[in-house]
């Protein structure tokens, strides 16, 4: 979060939020996140949630209205998310203004657990393809959207002001990213869009936005950046970021994961495993996104991740080079 997005924040919004939800101040519930959106932990009747406040210069409260509807869509047609809760006055966001100044207030169960990310020594075969099962249910529901022509108002994917806000504020320094990043979303626009491949997305359901109980249940997390995109980009997070820091037998371990990802995909929803050829694609999209972030946010050149993804910047991504289409069409096939 920006720096003068936290000044705006004042800790008489977060009570005003705890009043309309009903959740106890005695004692404040304690910030436990401020990457894009501050996060509360709290209690409600007993039950831990999660206290979300949005600034308005990062969603607008009919995005994330939206974002909270299909959240609350998904719980419904039982995908493992963390459902969105009610305020007192029957809304699932809230515009909360304290001295002229508007937070946007949501409130979530709390997803009980570990982040999945911490505990990557505990993945098996059959946890990944859980978290294959579950982005699969998702895709299945967006299909379903699609066919019912039932829309949630959240952006496109590729023509978001993510990509706006960044190109304006580093075109002039970084030309050469900017001018890279816009050739590779046109190229991307070229693509097919239908009904069975593009539709609403989680589109970033990496590690660290799962939780995973004791019991190895795991729990989606955060749809800040819901948008609408091709399917294959959700398929392609996962993979990109749980192959990211690995340097022995990537090959193996690549093809491994993709294997126990699809078992379980497939038995929630099918893609033509031809969109498979489109994950180098969209492996090169990630790692554009993040050198743009990186450079925005002015990430210190000595970190690991700045170093990774400098050396894909400058090298290419290995992962780029492995026969994706012939693995998702050998594993399909297996599945029969």
């Amino acid at each position: 979060m920006e720096p003068n997005q936290l000044k705006d924040f004042d800790p008489a919004h977060l009570i005003e939020t705890c009043h309309r939800w009903g959740i106890s101040t005695t004692p404040v519930p304690e910030q436990v996140s401020d990457v894009e959106n501050l996060i509360f932990e709290g209690f409600l009747e007993n039950q831990k949630v999660a206290i979300r406040l949005t600034h308005l210069q990062h969603r607008t409260p009919s995005l994330i209205a939206a974002e909270m509807n299909w959240i609350h869509f998904l719980s419904n047609n039982d995908v493992a998310v963390a459902t969105p809760i009610y305020s007192g006055s029957n809304q699932l966001v809230e515009e909360v203004t304290v001295n002229g100044i508007t937070w946007v207030a949501s409130v979530f169960d709390w997803a009980e657990g570990r982040l999945a990310a911490a505990i990557k020594d505990q993945w098996t075969p059959g946890f990944i393809s859980t978290w294959g099962r579950t982005l699969g249910q998702m895709h299945s529901l967006s299909f379903q959207c699609n066919q019912e022509q039932r829309r949630f108002q959240r952006p496109d994917g590729i023509d978001s002001m993510f990509y706006q806000e960044l190109f304006q504020n580093l075109q002039a320094t970084h030309p050469e990213l900017t001018e890279r990043t816009r050739n590779l979303l046109l190229k991307i626009k070229e693509l097919p869009q239908d009904d069975k491949s593009f539709g609403l997305t989680h589109t970033d359901l990496h590690a660290a936005n799962i939780i995973v109980k004791d019991d190895k249940r795991m729990t989606c997390i955060d749809f800040d950046d819901c948008a609408y995109h091709y399917f294959i980009q959700d398929v392609a997070m996962p993979i990109f970021y749980s192959l990211l820091f690995e340097e022995e037998d990537l090959e193996t371990k690549a093809k491994q994961f993709l294997f126990s990802f699809l078992k379980g995909y497939h038995q929630a929803y099918s893609l033509d495993p031809s969109w498979f050829d489109q994950l180098p694609t969209f492996f090169d999209l990630r790692d554009l996104d993040l050198m743009l972030i990186m450079t925005y946010w002015q990430e210190p050149q000595t970190s690991d991740w700045f170093k990774k993804i400098r050396e894909h910047h400058e090298h290419g991504n290995p992962i780029k080079n492995f026969p994706w289409k012939d693995w998702a069409h050998e594993a399909i096939d297996g599945y029969h």
